[in-house]
């Protein structure tokens, strides 16, 4: 296992870039869910019937501005553990292909050297265990 530090965290703009924007996606839509859903549930519970309509809706913005102060602050929390999650699983699998593709123009290379807390250890050993298998199996002549 490798014990090299990561240097970049963003590897793949496609793949990581569609975690990210499904993520800020999904937390949007739970941000604004949660506040009308509290906002709502406290106009009906709530409101005084002689009170201004307009100041039981500041009323009830101001009860709720922490959630959203709060949702501020976990989104690039978010985010950020995202794109190292995501790390985890594209470096791996960026290794193996170059390895595979290296096995098939017949380079025998090195190992493929996973990081200890990286995905897809058990791949990359059935990958390490392909050029030593290529080199007892009978060569096909024609």
């Amino acid at each position: 296992m490798s014990k090299e530090k990561r240097k970049r965290y963003w590897i793949d703009t496609a793949i990581q870039g569609a975690i990210v924007r499904r993520l800020i996606g999904y937390w949007v839509t739970f941000v604004v869910m949660a506040f009308l859903t509290l906002c709502l549930w406290q106009f009906l519970t709530g409101m005084d019937v002689h009170q201004a309509p307009a100041s039981a809706f500041g009323a009830i913005m101001c009860n709720n501005l922490p959630l959203l102060y709060i949702a501020l602050l976990m989104l690039p929390i978010v985010v950020v553990d995202s794109i190292h999650l995501c790390h985890r699983v594209i470096g791996p699998v960026l290794k193996i292909g170059r390895t595979l593709e290296a096995i098939n123009n017949g380079v025998i290379t090195s190992q493929v050297e996973l990081r200890h807390d990286d995905f897809w250890q058990d791949l990359a050993n059935q990958v390490n265990r392909l050029p030593k298998q290529q080199e007892h199996s009978p060569s096909r002549s024609s």
